[in-house]
Formats: C-alpha cells, sequence, structure tokens
C-alpha cells in the first residue's frame, strides 16, 4: 500500500464529506475522516491533514440538533468522544465546554426521564453514553453540584443496563465484533470507579462473575476482546485479580490460531466487525503468550496483504460503501500499525 494511494483516499474522502452531504458521525462521517487524517498528518509530519482534519470538524462536526441520535457509531457521543480525544492529545486548544455541553444537555434531556422505558435493542447506545459520561468525569474538573449529577447519571445508567439487560450483555454476535456487549460493559465498570459508587460497581462484579467466568465465545475476537476486557478491570480490583487474570490467560490459550482464516475467510476488514476490530484488540494488550501473538499477527498481516480492497480505485470502495474510519480508513490504519508491529 503506497503513500500515494493512500494519499489519494484522504483527498477523496476529504472531498466527499466536504461537499457531498456526508453525515458529522464518526463511522464514515466528517469526524472519522477528521481523526484519520490528523492522525496520519501527525505520524507523517503532513500539517496540512491536520489543519483540514480541524477543519472539517469546525464546519461540520459542531452544530449539534437535539435530534441527531446519540450512540457512538453514528450520533453525538462518537463526535464528542472525538474531540475529547483531540484535547486531550491536545491537538484542539480552544476550550470545547460549549460543544460538549450541548452533547451533555442533549444525553440528560433524552435519557433521564426514559430510562425506565429503555428497550433491549438501545443497550448498546446506553453502554456508549456511560462511556462517555465516565471518560468526561475523569477528563474535566466539575464543581460539586455538577459532579453529583454526572455520577448519579452515571450509576443510574449502569443500574439499569444490570441486571436487567445481562441476558443482552452475554448473547454472543457473529461475526464477532464492537456489537458484543460483555466486554464493552466490563471497561465500563473499569471507567466508572472513583465516582461514588464504587461499592456498586464491586457488588455488580461480584455477581457478574460467576457468569463471566462461564463465558467462552465462539468467536476468536469475541474471546479475545473478552480477555481484553478481564485484564483491564482485574487492574482496578486488585482483590480480584488472580482469578480474573487466569480466565484471561485461559480465554487466550483456548484460541487456535489456524482458526483465524476460517473464521475471517470473508473479505471482513471493517473496524468495526471485521478483521480491522480483530487487530485492535490483537494489539490492545502486549503481554500475551508471545509465540500465540505472532501467529496470529502473521496471520493478519497475511489476510490483510492479500485483501482486495488494497488494489480498488476510490470509487470502487464507495460502491461497496466501503467508506469512512469504519472502512478505508480504518483498513490502511491497521496496515499501518502492523507494519510498525513486525
Amino acid at each position: 500500500m503506497t503513500s500515494e494511494y493512500i494519499e489519494k483516499i484522504i483527498e477523496s474522502e476529504f472531498q466527499r464529506v466536504m461537499t457531498m452531504g456526508s453525515d458529522s458521525s464518526i463511522a464514515d462521517g466528517a469526524m472519522g475522516v477528521a481523526l484519520f487524517m490528523i492522525w496520519y498528518g501527525q505520524h507523517n509530519n503532513y500539517p496540512q491533514y491536520i489543519d483540514d482534519g480541524l477543519h472539517l470538524i469546525q464546519s461540520r462536526c459542531l452544530n449539534l440538533s437535539a435530534n441527531d441520535p446519540l450512540d457512538l457509531h453514528k450520533g453525538q457521543v462518537g463526535i464528542a468522544l472525538g474531540i475529547l480525544y483531540l484535547t486531550s492529545s491536545k491537538v484542539i486548544s480552544t476550550p470545547v465546554s460549549d460543544i460538549l455541553r450541548q452533547v451533555d444537555d442533549n444525553i440528560f434531556k433524552n435519557i433521564t426521564a426514559r430510562l425506565n422505558q429503555i428497550e433491549r435493542k438501545h443497550v448498546g447506545t446506553l453502554i456508549d453514553i456511560a462511556y462517555y459520561l465516565a471518560l468526561r468525569l475523569k477528563k474535566h474538573t466539575f464543581e460539586g453540584i455538577d459532579h453529583r449529577i454526572f455520577s448519579k447519571l452515571l450509576s443510574k445508567i449502569i443500574n439499569t443496563i444490570y441486571p436487567k439487560f445481562f441476558e443482552t450483555l452475554v448473547q454472543e454476535v457473529y461475526p464477532g465484533g464492537y456489537s458484543y456487549k460483555l466486554p464493552r460493559f466490563l471497561l465500563l465498570l473499569a471507567c466508572s470507579f472513583g465516582n461514588n459508587f464504587d461499592s456498586r460497581i464491586n457488588r455488580i462484579i461480584d455477581e457478574i462473575q460467576p457468569h463471566v467466568l462461564a463465558q467462552i465465545p465462539y468467536m476468536i475476537s469475541n474471546r479475545l476482546a473478552l480477555s481484553n476486557a478481564i485484564y483491564t478491570l482485574a487492574q482496578k480490583k486488585t482483590a480480584m485479580h488472580y482469578r480474573w487474570m487466569k480466565h484471561a490467560k485461559l480465554l487466550i490459550e483456548s484460541i487456535d490460531a489456524t482458526d483465524l482464516d476460517y473464521e475471517y475467510k470473508a473479505n471482513q476488514m471493517s473496524l468495526y466487525n471485521g478483521m480491522g476490530w480483530f487487530a485492535i484488540q490483537l494489539l490492545y494488550k502486549k503481554e500475551y503468550c508471545f509465540i500465540l501473538r505472532q501467529k496470529l499477527l502473521d496471520i493478519v498481516k497475511e489476510k490483510l496483504s492479500r485483501s482486495c480492497f488494497s488494489n480498488m480505485t476510490y470509487n470502487e470502495l464507495v460502491e461497496r460503501n466501503f467508506v469512512g474510519l469504519y472502512g478505508i480508513l480504518g483498513f490502511i490504519i491497521i496496515s499501518l500499525k502492523f507494519k510498525q508491529e513486525l
């Protein structure tokens, strides 16, 4: 994959979201494309890409409506998390409190009065919203009353998800990917410590632990995501560290590297639910068995190298709806990261 090919993709994506009425989402809209442009510009010393990415955010992502969806992929939480990332990495130095407050207001307006009516199909969005609130509490200093309000809503969402929707959390998805909710919920618990309801989180962990330890997902990518989540949660709750880490190790040891090629026999390269998702999970932690990890890295690298997407024109990619951060840009970023890894 040449730099000329990558840069043509970037320029085409920039023009697509600027001129074709693309939404501002992180999945395949303005925020996702802008984040990739800024990342690529930083790592390759192309300040123009950074400037264009920031321009894209300024022109498309800062005027949100209360009617816009709230979820990560297509909605306001994804845009807000993108802004939080850019401020924490010091790419954006100007105050962003107004845009984040707008998202906060929309969350409070739409969620607080409807928690009792939340349906099973909306659990994923609830997890996205709660994760955003937890990060907001970690990254920003609030006055006492505001901190209590945020913390209270976060606690209420977590208590709504569990135990009411526990069966939804453990329901495995095929193909494996972000929609597998159990590891996302465990990461949410890990991120929520320190917000005045740690005792409740500890009780949830104690209650959910036997069910989690009995969960050996069929899909390799789900197994890897669950192991990563357990590893992260165990670091937060050292009293159960040994048991959780032992299970995380068992999950990893149950993976047969030769199964990976069959699991992704189709051209599933999406950052959302394909090889890109598995690659992100594989790069997430490096403490696993070196030999197994190396085998998996080699298989992923080989599948990436022979993917038909790397030889397609931009128009062919668009025809397949393989665009945005979860599509072709995700494929590029994973390819580049694996090249660095190996």
